[in-house]
């Protein structure tokens, strides 16, 4: 595809105190060989450097659009707002503490547009820890999702035994949109359930090269994360169950036929959860 050919592509960077990892972020994002893409940084209401840093690269590359939210409007929300000031054919999601290869876009937007029936395109990825220069290569960081259908992907993604890394895939933003018109649903393991939705609905295709690096916080997932708030909530696993089963039944994106599909699965799912659930019922299971 010629540059003046490529199609645009809008990467998403909601950031809340980006801290020392953001400038490696924006640094692998900017030097991606495919050229027409926008960048649209979301900060929402940071308290460290990380105004300074986005204006100073918004200066230097125009590509790149910087708002700042003047309070804390949340994760989800903010996710909302870079996807919603997008105008790209494509669009990805951009963690701020991540890398890409300088091939990463280019490679997932071939993968789309050789691959029509396809809505997401994802690569291999390996894991960082911080204080360590080695890359792990886990089970989690290959998967082979391209010739699966709705069903086996569903039940792949709904296991959480896969990561559920395409989040942070290639996007045709149009079914996105669509897909993230409720935002994410409140409770743990959102994204689960999130990506679950899309399974039922779309296609995912799989890029067999490690073009991404994920950072992995060592924090445990309580106190680095917004989902930590929902675990200290009264019965989080069965506030779960109940809502990915409502989740999908009522979605707008996943075809009625489809619908059907959900129950059996969800079973399964609460059935691995059963101690847990009476635990938080009861108390006394151990």
């Amino acid at each position: 595809m010629m540059p003046n050919q490529e199609k645009l592509v809008s990467v998403g960077l909601p950031v809340r105190n980006g801290g020392s990892l953001f400038k490696g972020a924006l640094d692998a994002l900017l030097s991606q060989t495919y050229r027409n893409i926008e960048f649209i940084i979301s900060d929402n209401a940071s308290e460290d450097d990380t105004p300074s840093l986005s204006q100073s690269y918004a200066e230097k590359d125009k590509r790149l659009k910087y708002f700042r939210q003047k309070e804390n409007i949340g994760f989800a929300r903010n996710w909302a707002f870079v996807l919603n000031e997008a105008r790209g054919e494509y669009f990805m999601w951009a963690a701020h503490d991540d890398w890409w290869d300088p091939a990463f876009v280019g490679k997932m937007v071939k993968a789309l547009e050789e691959n029509p029936n396809h809505v997401v395109a994802m690569s291999h990825f390996k894991v960082s820890r911080p204080g360590s220069e080695e890359l792990e290569d886990t089970p989690l960081g290959e998967h082979d999702f391209t010739a699966l259908s709705n069903s086996q992907l569903y039940k792949t993604m709904l296991s959480a035994k896969d990561n559920p890394i395409f989040e942070y895939g290639l996007w045709r933003r149009k079914f996105l949109l669509k897909l993230f018109s409720r935002l994410k649903p409140r409770c743990i393991e959102d994204t689960v359930i999130l990506m679950s939705e899309a399974a039922l609905a779309v296609r995912f295709y799989s890029v067999k090269e490690f073009l991404h690096v994920k950072y992995r916080d060592p924090r445990p997932l309580r106190e680095r994360h917004y989902l930590g708030d929902y675990y200290k909530k009264p019965f989080p696993y069965t506030k779960f169950i109940w809502t990915g089963l409502r989740w999908h039944l009522t979605s707008g994106v996943i075809p009625f036929r489809r619908k059907l599909l959900v129950l059996r699965p969800w079973l399964g799912k609460a059935w691995f959860y059963k101690r847990k659930i009476l635990k938080e019922w009861f108390g006394f299971i151990k």
